[in-house]
C-alpha cells in the first residue's frame, strides 16, 4: 500500500510540474513539416509555377527538381533546403535574401541564412510579408542583348525569385510579376514566431479564409 501511495504522489507531483511549465516551452515545435512551393500570379503570362531548386539556385519555369524545404525555428526561422544527389548523400542549403537586391539565394555556410521566414495562412512569408516578385531571367551568354519597351530581348523563359515587401524591388531584366508562394502541405498550417508560441500548427485562419 505504501508503495502505491508513493507512486501516486510522485505521478501527481510530476503532473503539477508539467502544468506549471510555460505553454510555449512545453509545446514549441522546432521545425515545420517538409513542404513544396507554388508561385501564384494573377494574370498573364502564367498563373502558377512550381518553385524549383537545382542545388544552388531557386527558379521558376526551369527543368530542375521541385524545391522541398522546412522552416527551422531553432535557428531563427531559417528556410532549409535539403537535397539528395545520385549517391543518396544529403546536403543542406539555406536561403539568403540579398540585402542589396532582395534576390532569394542559397548558402551552405553556417550562420549566413536569413532569419524570420514563416508560413502565414498557407503562404510563405519573410519578415511578416508574403509579397514576392518573379523576375524574368536573362541569358547572360548573349552579350549583345538589346532592350525594348517590355525589357531585354534575351530572357530565357525562367524566373528568379525576389522579396518584394514594399513593391520597390527592381528586376535586372525589367520584366517582373508579383507572386505569392503557396505552401503545399497535406494539412494547411501557419508556422512563424507569432503562431508557434503554442507549438500546434494553426489552421483556423486558413479555414476562415476559405469558408467565411
Amino acid at each position: 500500500m505504501n508503495f502505491l501511495t508513493t507512486l501516486l504522489v510522485a505521478i501527481y507531483c510530476l503532473f503539477l510540474q508539467v502544468e506549471a511549465a510555460p505553454l510555449n516551452k512545453r509545446l514549441f515545435a522546432p521545425s515545420s513539416p517538409v513542404f513544396s512551393l507554388i508561385a501564384i500570379h494573377k494574370g498573364e503570362p502564367f498563373h502558377a509555377h512550381l518553385v524549383k531548386f537545382n542545388g544552388s539556385s531557386i527558379k521558376l519555369g526551369s527543368d530542375d527538381k521541385a524545391l522541398f524545404g522546412t522552416i527551422e525555428a531553432d535557428n531563427g526561422y531559417i528556410l532549409n533546403l535539403p537535397t539528395t544527389n545520385g549517391s543518396n548523400i544529403t546536403s543542406v542549403s539555406n536561403v539568403v535574401v540579398s540585402n542589396k537586391t532582395q534576390l532569394l539565394e542559397t548558402t551552405t555556410k553556417n550562420g549566413s541564412a536569413s532569419q524570420h521566414f514563416g508560413i502565414t495562412n498557407g503562404w510563405l512569408s519573410f519578415l511578416n510579408s508574403t509579397s514576392f516578385l518573379a523576375c524574368a531571367e536573362l541569358d547572360t551568354s548573349n552579350v549583345t542583348a538589346s532592350r525594348n519597351s517590355t525589357g531585354y530581348s534575351n530572357i530565357t523563359g525562367n524566373y528568379d525569385l525576389y522579396f518584394n515587401p514594399k513593391n520597390t524591388t527592381k528586376c535586372p531584366s525589367g520584366v517582373s510579376y508579383d507572386v505569392k508562394l503557396s505552401v503545399q502541405l497535406s494539412v494547411p498550417i501557419s508556422f512563424s514566431p507569432e503562431t508557434n508560441a503554442g507549438g500546434f500548427f494553426k489552421r483556423g485562419n486558413l479555414v476562415n479564409k476559405f469558408f467565411r
